[in-house]
């Protein structure tokens, strides 16, 4: 095989390895945002057993919401290991913020739903706004990534 062919197969064996470890960090921050929604599935489930009166699962939802949190970060840090270009590694540090609020929130009204309903119940609109606000970020992250990979499928044609 003459140099161009090895450069050639160089250059695409370089572009499917940036395809690849973009794949990963979108799948990564696919999985953050399906815990991001987990955990609001936490928050509820911890204020309609505890209105019931049922601590049976007290213990469970605690479990469930610490794996959820520990999820959410490990994927968070799965896509900034990727190392995508500055513009994701932005977005990814723009999330740090409002994913400490919403993980604050969670935990705060899970504690909460068993010791004061009421006051469990009364702190859902501010659960809700930082809900919301995380849920934006990580559309801000989507995006970025979803450039990151069109512009590798960009660099592959041009190779």
């Amino acid at each position: 095989m003459g140099a161009g062919g090895l450069y050639a197969v160089e250059c695409l064996a370089d572009a499917r390895d940036r395809i690849n470890t973009t794949v990963s960090a979108v799948r990564a921050e696919m999985r953050a945002d399906m815990m991001h929604d987990a955990l609001r599935s936490d928050v509820l489930r911890a204020l309609r057993a505890a209105g019931a009166g049922d601590t049976a699962e007290q213990a469970e939802v605690r479990k469930e919401l610490q794996e959820h949190v520990k999820t959410l970060r490990d994927s968070l840090a799965e896509t900034q290991a990727a190392d995508l270009g500055a513009e994701v590694q932005a977005a990814v540090q723009g999330v740090q913020a409002p994913l400490a609020a919403y993980v604050a929130q969670s935990e705060r009204i899970v504690e909460l739903a068993w010791r004061d309903a009421a006051a469990a119940r009364a702190g859902w609109p501010e659960f809700q706004t930082a809900f919301t606000h995380l849920e934006g970020d990580l559309e801000k992250l989507r995006s970025e990534e979803h450039t990151s990979e069109l512009q590798s499928r960009v660099d592959i044609s041009y190779a």
